[in-house]
């Protein structure tokens, strides 16, 4: 048991908070958040004080609304960020043609924003070279997920900064009961992990918006 108990995990996938994408305007394949998102970053961050400390370890998607949204939680909890290109955005073609994309590089992200931990990030394309179908996003979400729940992430408290597809994608992975046909900006999902199964704890989580999420079904089946 003591094992174990060593071994547990504190989970929480977050959706970023709304953007000016979410709300119909256009500002190219890489929007910041809307006014309105920058208040559900920052209440959400208000939130997430009493279940973040120094010692949580932030990873967030590359996209400037995710680092933006983690941003906010990162400077509550006097931690820092680190950018984890697994929970981009999903490429479907139809919203990233390739030869059209142009993203910074996570070097040039991390040089340009505070609260991102101080490592040798590259300078070269963290996106994907060819279009994802949901196959690609499963095998890519699946390492991401098995990289979390290894070893070579020590921190007790993991906080994960994704999209829509990322993070209901996870969610599902970790726990297969949960389908989120649903995934609100800003919603939080926290799964426990006890060193050999993950449980959920809550899902979708978005009542402390002072505006709240629009309460769409969320899928929760045996």
């Amino acid at each position: 048991m003591n094992d174990l108990f060593k071994k547990r995990k504190d989970f929480y996938f977050i959706r970023h908070a709304e953007s000016l994408g979410n709300i119909g305007i256009d500002s190219g394949y890489d929007p910041d958040l809307s006014p309105a998102g920058y208040v559900q970053a920052a209440e959400c961050s208000e939130f997430m004080k009493k279940h973040c400390d120094s010692t949580t370890v932030i990873y967030s998607s590359p996209f400037k609304r995710t680092v933006r949204t983690a941003q906010a939680i990162a400077k509550n909890a006097n931690t820092k960020i680190i950018l984890e290109p697994a929970l981009h955005e999903f490429f479907a073609v139809e919203w990233y043609p390739l030869n059209r994309v142009k993203l910074p590089s996570l070097k040039q992200i991390a040089a340009t924003n505070d609260n991102i931990l101080d490592m040798d990030y590259p300078d070269d394309q963290w996106w994907p070279y060819k279009n994802e179908d949901s196959q690609a996003l499963t095998l890519r979400l699946g390492m991401l997920k098995n990289h979390l729940l290894s070893d070579h992430v020590r921190g007790k408290k993991i906080v994960c900064l994704g999209h829509w597809a990322s993070v209901a994608g996870i969610v599902n992975l970790m726990c297969p009961q949960i389908y989120m046909e649903v995934v609100y900006n800003t919603g939080i999902t926290k799964i426990v992990y006890d060193g050999q199964r993950c449980e959920p704890v809550f899902i979708n989580e978005a009542s402390f918006l002072s505006r709240p999420a629009k309460r769409n079904k969320t899928e929760f089946s045996e």
